[in-house]
């Protein structure tokens, strides 16, 4: 599947995987990479199920009930798409930082159900002019972002791991074969573009009333 932006441009090239992985917050950002999967399968004809991950943190505990609205709405547009039930995990409000939980979580559902690619919302921030713009409920200036998303990051980043003998999951690659391992490829379509892009995809697929 191939959608073009003002920002830049989206391909989805799989054709043979039997099951491709979706970081699914319940926000705009992985519900539009969503539905492009889903559009790509039902375009193609392809026997690709989609496994939605998601982790509800306990700080927005609403990130898995919108994550299940997402896949049901998937569901009804693409009956012939195959959705797996959405690894949904709550994360311990004692628990690690928020993305390490993330990647706990991925490890474990991968290990229970293999794929080779997964897909994330992930996208570039927007201009420092916009964002230093924006307030919060106490009408302080925000700073901006957290994170440092510029926009040049690769869309496909390599993504191996295995459980070290301390008791975790590691990111790497070990040559013990007794070790639980896995490798997987994590793309991110939307890496390169900002909220202003988006808007164009929900526009392009005529989806800002529904989804």
């Amino acid at each position: 599947m191939f959608a073009s932006t003002s920002q830049g441009d989206i391909l989805i090239e799989f054709t043979n995987d039997k099951v491709v992985g979706i970081k699914l917050s319940g926000g705009l950002d992985s519900a539009i990479v969503f539905y492009m999967l889903c559009k790509h399968i039902t375009d193609n004809e392809l026997e690709t199920a989609i496994l939605p991950i998601t982790l509800n943190d306990f700080a927005k505990p609403f990130q898995g009930e919108f994550a299940k609205r997402v896949t049901y709405w998937m569901k009804a547009n693409f009956p012939t798409v195959e959705i797996l039930p959405n690894a949904i995990k709550q994360c311990p409000e004692n628990g690690e930082a928020y993305e390490k939980e993330q990647d706990i979580h991925l490890y474990d559902t991968h290990q229970q159900t293999p794929f080779d690619i997964y897909f994330t919302g992930i996208n570039k921030n927007p201009p420092k002019e916009v964002y230093l713009q924006f307030y919060n409920s106490e009408k302080e200036l925000l700073e901006g972002p957290e994170e440092d998303r510029p926009g040049t990051d690769p869309i496909s980043i390599e993504h191996p791991y295995y459980w070290n003998p301390n008791g975790y999951w590691q990111i790497g690659k070990t040559l013990d074969q007794g070790v639980l391992q896995g490798n997987m490829t994590s793309i991110s379509l939307l890496t390169n573009i900002d909220k202003k892009g988006i808007a164009e995809l929900y526009d392009m697929f005529d989806l800002r009333q529904t989804l």
